[in-house]
């Protein structure tokens, strides 16, 4: 299973050896340089380290919330009244193999 970040575009070379999969990180069309500083949100498992991510654990927290993601979803679709997937929708990373798009 694999996570997927907003805002990049990339992909996941499953050829490639654990730790070194991503390749082509864009962000805004430009390639990510390893000095680059993003804010990266995550849910409290995650933010504990869960799922094997312990450098997310130990990272600097720029805000914390007690609100639980279902909450905040069930708030967002109330206020909105409906959603509409193409809000969402983002076709950002594929899935390689050695470079060759798996699907």
């Amino acid at each position: 299973m694999y996570d997927v970040a907003a805002g990049v575009s990339y992909d996941i070379d499953i050829a490639q050896a654990e730790g070194s999969r991503i390749k082509n990180l864009t962000y805004n069309g430009t390639s990510v340089t390893d000095d680059q500083v993003f804010v990266v949100a995550v849910n409290n498992y995650r933010a504990n380290g869960g799922s094997g991510y312990p450098h997310i654990a130990s990272a600097e927290t720029v805000y914390s919330a007690p609100d639980q993601v279902r909450d905040l979803m069930i708030a967002y679709v109330t206020a909105k009244g409906s959603l509409d997937p193409a809000d969402f929708a983002a076709v950002n990373w594929k899935l390689t193999q050695a470079g060759t798009a798996v699907f």
